[in-house]
């Protein structure tokens, strides 16, 4: 599996409007190495563009470009926690106020099941709106 680089997508910078999402959550370091491959989209129903660097995870909506959520990491000796994370509130870029009020259940599905292939609950009750923003990860 080919490891996510910055330079695969064309992304958009994270905006300067942001707030900190209330995220705490504990890794193995082999589930980290595993969240630092990311993921690059292979077909148009793929949703997320997610790549690591500098101890963070970005996460881009992949039609847009849009940076949605930073979730920046400490190493302890055998963890590793989520130290930091920031979700875009910008106005003109993530203005769904229902999906603001998941984001947390939506980070949580992107990072349990789209990177670390675990079997979670999706983040809404109605299909359609689990395809809008997970599109093919959903599956």
């Amino acid at each position: 599996m080919k490891k996510a680089l910055k330079t695969d997508w064309n992304i958009k910078p994270f905006p300067k409007d942001y707030t900190t999402l209330e995220y705490q959550k504990s890794y193995s370091l082999e589930e980290y190495d595993k969240l630092r491959y990311g993921c690059v989209p292979a077909q148009m129903e793929d949703k997320w563009f997610i790549y690591f660097e500098d101890n963070k995870l970005y996460f881009h909506r992949s039609w847009t470009g849009i940076c949605v959520y930073i979730v920046e990491f400490l190493i302890s000796e055998d963890r590793v926690e989520v130290s930091n994370t920031k979700v875009n509130r910008s106005k003109e870029e993530h203005t769904d106020e229902e999906v603001e009020s998941k984001d947390v259940e939506i980070l949580t599905y992107l990072i349990d099941h789209v990177l670390l292939k675990k079997e979670v609950e999706l983040p809404f009750e109605n299909p359609l709106e689990n395809w809008s923003v997970l599109g093919r990860d959903m599956e």
